[in-house]
Formats: structure tokens, C-alpha cells, sequence
């Protein structure tokens, strides 16, 4: 049993504990070791930014497809108005309009373009924001 009042020893150093010197790291090393440390660990990171510039992008892509059908839709609605009220009308003795107006041809073909055009741009914004269907948005949005 040993002694009480007896100090306690450290352990002894190996031979090459004692003979090798501790290794000097240059601070460059140092530093490029913490820097692909830290790097390897940015992918979630990165990956998460990543994701929200995309969808930033598409949301915009869609923001101004949609705007841009709006406009459309209403440009369109004030030329058919205009269409068809550019009809030919006949007149009474004291010069008001009599009846329905009549139209060219071209005035009717006209007027069933832009009823077309309106219904599609109608029906692709319903298709957005009902179903997120982004086809059509796009289409007619490049037109």
C-alpha cells in the first residue's frame, strides 16, 4: 500500500514523446484547413439558397406572365368594344339609330378574334390559378 504522504508521480514520457519536438503548423496551413472544414459543410446550405433563388425566379416569371395577361386582357376588351360598336347603323328622318348595326366581313371575323383571344387569356388565367398550370400563362404571355 503506499504512503500517504507520498507525492504522487507523473507518469513517464516515451522515448519519442520527449525526443520529437511538437509540430509548428504555419498559420496559411491552419487557415486553408479551417476554410475546407467550414466548406465542407455548406452544401445543405448552399443547396437552400439555391432553392429559394430559383423559386424567387419563378414566382416572378409568373408574377409579370400574369400581369402581362392582365393587360392583355384588358387592351383586348376595350378593341372589341370599340369593334363593335364600329357597326353601320341605319338612321330615322330625325337621324337616330334604328335597329342593329350591321357589319363587314372583316369587322365579324375581327370581332370573333378578339372574343377568341379574350377567352383564351381568360382561360388560361382561371387554368393558373385554379389547377398551377403554367403552360398556357406562358404562351400567351410571350404573344
Amino acid at each position: 500500500m503506499a504512503d500517504v504522504n507520498e507525492t504522487p508521480t507523473a507518469p513517464e514520457a516515451t522515448l519519442a514523446e520527449v525526443e520529437a519536438p511538437a509540430a509548428v503548423v504555419p498559420p496559411a496551413i491552419t487557415l486553408r484547413t479551417e476554410i475546407a472544414d467550414r466548406l465542407a459543410t455548406t452544401a445543405p446550405v448552399v443547396r437552400e439558397a439555391v432553392i429559394a433563388e430559383l423559386t424567387t425566379k419563378e414566382i416572378t416569371a409568373r408574377k409579370d406572365a400574369v400581369l402581362t395577361l392582365l393587360t392583355k386582357f384588358d387592351d383586348k376588351s376595350k378593341e372589341l368594344k370599340k369593334a363593335e360598336n364600329g357597326g353601320a347603323y341605319a338612321l330615322d328622318i330625325d337621324g337616330k339609330k334604328v335597329g342593329d348595326p350591321t357589319f363587314t366581313k372583316e369587322q365579324v371575323e375581327a370581332i370573333k378574334k378578339l372574343r377568341e383571344e379574350i377567352s383564351g387569356i381568360s382561360t388560361a388565367l382561371s387554368n393558373f390559378f385554379d389547377k398551377n398550370d403554367t403552360k398556357k400563362l406562358y404562351e400567351l404571355a410571350k404573344k
